[in-house]
Order: structure tokens, then sequence, then C-alpha cells
């Protein structure tokens, strides 16, 4: 028990009344302790900026998953639905052909309806609007000098948006007026000869 006195005492040695050899011995040892706390105190905020950044990258990595996951989920859907509309093509042939079908036309309306609850929206353009090559792919090309360059003269088949981005392209066929005779040639018009 008298040793362990003994230890504490000396262990608490402020370096009073000691010789100057131990005083030495005391500083240097107080000074290595505080450069290893300066060192510990450096190397835990590297580790803390450390965890940080890895938080950091943690948390994009789960934003740009659910984006990717987010973005993989609309093109499969768009996919399906854009299938899907070949049937709403066919509906509206069998439409044109008998039009006092009322079972063809109810089948239409709730596909529409089934269409719009998933974003789809048909193209507003029509005949006489002009071409918009960010919706439309021209398909052929006409030579009427009564309408205007670039005038839709006919829509071969509708186009469709879902949630403002195009699903289909509208296939139409678009007005180019020609002024001389080779190009009048090269849309299959008939040139008179003067």
């Amino acid at each position: 028990m008298y040793n362990m006195h003994k230890k504490e005492t000396k262990h608490e040695c402020n370096c009073e009344g000691h010789d100057a050899k131990h005083n030495c011995e005391c500083k240097e040892k107080e000074q290595n302790q505080k450069c290893n706390c300066e060192e510990k105190n450096v190397k835990v905020e590297e580790l803390i900026a450390d965890l940080k950044r890895v938080q950091a990258e943690f948390e994009n990595y789960q934003k740009r998953t659910e984006r990717e996951f987010i973005s993989r989920d609309e093109r499969n859907r768009a996919n399906i639905l854009g299938q899907t509309l070949s049937v709403l093509d066919a509906l509206n042939e069998g439409i044109k052909h008998e039009p006092k079908n009322e079972g063809l036309v109810k089948v239409k309306e709730v596909f529409v309806k089934f269409l719009n609850s998933n974003g789809v929206k048909e193209m507003t353009k029509t005949v006489g609007d002009q071409f918009d090559h960010e919706e439309m792919d021209c398909m052929m090309q006409g030579n009427d000098n009564n309408k205007k360059d670039g005038e839709i003269l006919e829509i071969l088949q509708k186009g469709y948006f879902m949630n403002d981005k195009v699903l289909r392209f509208a296939k139409v066929k678009v007005n180019k007026i020609c002024n001389n005779k080779e190009e009048k040639k090269f849309t299959g018009t008939k040139v008179e000869e003067e």
C-alpha cells in the first residue's frame, strides 16, 4: 500500500523541490503530451473531414440512384405506353370504317381515358399548321402553290406526348414550294413546258 501511495505522488509531481534533471524530464514529458494532443486533434479533424466527405458522397449516391430508378421507370412506362398506341390507331381505323359501331367508340373512350391518366396526350397540330421538326417526322412532301412553304398538308399518323415529352412523333406530309423545274421533277409534280 505504501508503494501505491508513492506512485501517486510521483505522478502528481509539479517539479518543486526536485533536482534540475528531474525538472527537465517533467517539462519534456509535458511538451510531448502537448504535441501528442495537438497531433491527435489534427488527426481527429482529418478523420471528421473524411467522414463528412464519405457521408456526402453516400448521400449523392443515394440521390443519383433514386433519379436513375425514376428515369428507368419513366422510360419503361413510355416504352409500354408507346407500344399501346398501335391499339389506339387500330381503334381509330375501325371507327373510321364503321362510325356507328358503339362498341368500338366506347372501347376507344375507355382507352383514351387510360392513356390520359398516364400522362399521354394527343398532339394538337392539325392540317394547315407549320411543320415542327421537334414534334413531327416529314414522311412526304407535296407542292401546293396556294399553301405556305412548310405547311402541313396531311397527318399520316397522329403524334403523342407523355408528360410534355414526345412519346411518338407525328408523321406528316409537308408542303414544299418549288421554284425551278428540277425541284418540281424531284418531288414528282408535273412540269409544264414553256
